[in-house]
């Protein structure tokens, strides 16, 4: 037998020991330790009050609470916020690098806001100002009034945009969409998915050139069948739409405005012509719409 051999086979002696097989067995110890492992299980799955309550709902029980008619509050960052630091306010949390973030973030606003004054100050004394004193006369002042004010617009929205309670508002659904910042937020929400969807649509069915010979969607509109929302494109059922539609328009533009409404269908057959033809179902105008609306 070599050295080799001589030191290894204790060790692999000793392995074969612990390896061994152990025999199945039903006794007693074994099987109180199953049902109280069951148990904890059972205990565990079970949602509590708190994993229940929208502002404070876990990822895993978020199916139980849409089931039960309530929808989840927040994003899941701010939900486990919320259960963690005992009904503190949002904008009193307790971490020294928020509360750091928040100081940098009051002061950048502080300037923004001394920017916009100075700009607001700019346009009152422009509207003053004769036109006839304008290089270009009126027409270079209305240009010169329109882009002070869209600048102003994006300073408000500079202002806003990184505060925490902005968000927060935003996300719960309480944002005043008479304020450019939520306006902001919902049209970018908007344009990362719902958009691409509709003019991916558009395009897929033909609708540019058939119908219109250009189509860029600038408004959220969304379509129900009682409760049932329909997503651009899907094949509804007669059964479904012999019920009354109810339409939702979200616009992102400033200020009130009138909208015409037309269901439109563009592929009637024609048998006697051998093609197809358009017909108008309903045909609607000066509809007031506004962002609030």
């Amino acid at each position: 037998m070599s050295r080799c051999q001589a030191v290894a086979r204790p060790l692999a002696r000793q392995l074969r020991q612990q390896c061994a097989i152990r025999p199945f067995t039903t006794g007693p110890a074994r099987a109180a330790a199953a049902e109280v492992q069951q148990q904890a299980s059972s205990t565990a799955a079970q949602p509590s009050p708190l994993d229940l309550d929208p502002n404070s709902v876990l990822p895993e029980f978020e199916s139980n609470l849409i089931k039960a008619g309530k929808m989840p509050v927040g994003s899941r960052r701010r939900r486990v916020a919320m259960r963690t630091t005992a009904n503190i306010p949002f904008e009193q949390l307790p971490y020294q690098a928020f509360q750091e973030a928040r100081a940098i973030l009051a002061a950048d606003r502080q300037e923004k806001v001394a920017k916009i004054k100075e700009e607001l100050e700019k346009i009152a004394a422009l509207e003053k100002k004769d036109a006839a004193l304008v290089k270009g006369g009126q027409p270079m002042k209305d240009t010169k009034l329109a882009s002070l004010r869209r600048y102003v617009e994006q300073l408000k929205i500079q202002a806003d945009i990184n505060d925490p309670l902005v968000k927060k508002r935003f996300e719960d659904g309480l944002g005043d969409m008479n304020k450019p910042i939520y306006r902001h937020y919902a049209e970018r929400k908007w344009r990362s998915y719902d958009y691409r969807l509709i003019t991916q649509r558009i395009k897929q069915f033909n609708i540019v050139p058939d119908v219109l010979p250009k189509l860029d969607p600038v408004a959220d509109v969304q379509l129900f069948f009682r409760q049932a929302k329909v997503s651009p494109g899907q094949v509804v059922d007669s059964l479904v739409s012999e019920n009354p539609p109810r339409l939702r328009v979200q616009v992102f533009s400033p200020g009130p405005r009138l909208v015409s409404l037309v269901v439109l269908d563009s592929d009637v057959p024609d048998v006697e012509n051998d093609a197809f033809s358009k017909r108008c179902h309903y045909l609607a105008a000066n509809i007031p719409l506004s962002p609030s609306d």
